[in-house]
């Protein structure tokens, strides 16, 4: 199996993994060459498609097939014009499956196409594959912790933080509500705006609340549900913690 590409293109350049560098090389990706190379991407089940749909994370493998005995040498893939590194065509099969690793998380559509040498120095084009992304939301979680003792006023107040974390934790949320549940269901809510800003990508983000509490006796459990802009993330609602 070849890992040469990754499909994710980032500033123009691959994504590659494993791979060190790539060529900046454009390429048309029509297919061309005395001998025929086809190419196609492979859905869950093994079918194959040349116009495959992947939504972010998915494995992303293709196979390229020539003509038994016609001695492929290396095969290159090109992703949105930019070529990937050339990989050794080391086995007898006339298949070669390509890696391109895991759908990216942005919503596109990407011309791939690849380039096979053969041993009697001739090189063949593929045909063209328009491979669809589509990006999930980013997932994230949220976690309350209480972090001191309740402040008898009127209506008690309970001092938490709440701790958030995933890829999404460096977005600020534009609410966050905490939701009071007793035995019969939900009490009380209240709402907060104008969370402060974390400005670090991919670092836990801690936001400090002073919730007011139900006047009445408890026992009670609370939850925070987060909501982001254009909602990615999604909103998000914390496990619930037991307050007597």
């Amino acid at each position: 199996m070849g890992t040469g590409a990754k499909i994710a293109v980032v500033a123009g350049v691959i994504g590659g993994g494993a791979l060190a560098a790539y060529l900046l090389t454009r390429g048309t990706g029509t297919a061309s060459g005395a001998i025929p190379v086809s190419f196609c991407f492979l859905s869950a089940n093994g079918v194959c498609s040349t116009s495959p749909g992947y939504t972010t994370g998915e494995a992303m493998l293709a196979n390229v097939t020539v003509p038994a005995n016609s001695n492929p040498v290396s095969v290159q893939a090109f992703v949105g014009g930019v070529a990937g590194s050339i990989q050794a065509w080391s086995f007898p099969s006339p298949t070669y499956q390509y890696d391109f690793g895991g759908a990216p998380s942005i919503s596109e559509t990407i011309p791939v196409y690849v380039k096979v040498d053969f041993s009697d120095g001739t090189s063949s084009t593929s045909n063209t594959v328009q491979v669809s992304v589509l990006a999930l939301p980013t997932p994230t979680f949220a976690e309350i912790t209480v972090e001191g003792p309740v402040i008898n006023s009127v209506p008690p107040v309970l001092p938490v933080n709440v701790t958030v974390t995933g890829p999404g934790a460096s977005e600020t949320p534009t609410s966050a509500v905490f939701t009071w549940y007793s035995l019969g269901g939900p009490v009380y809510q209240q709402t907060f705006r104008n969370l402060p800003t974390n400005n670090i990508p991919g670092a836990p983000t801690v936001y400090g609340f002073d919730i007011t509490m139900p006047m009445a006796r408890g026992p009670y459990t609370v939850t925070v549900t987060l909501t982001y802009p254009n909602a990615s993330p999604v909103p998000v609602t914390s496990p619930p913690v037991s307050v007597a």
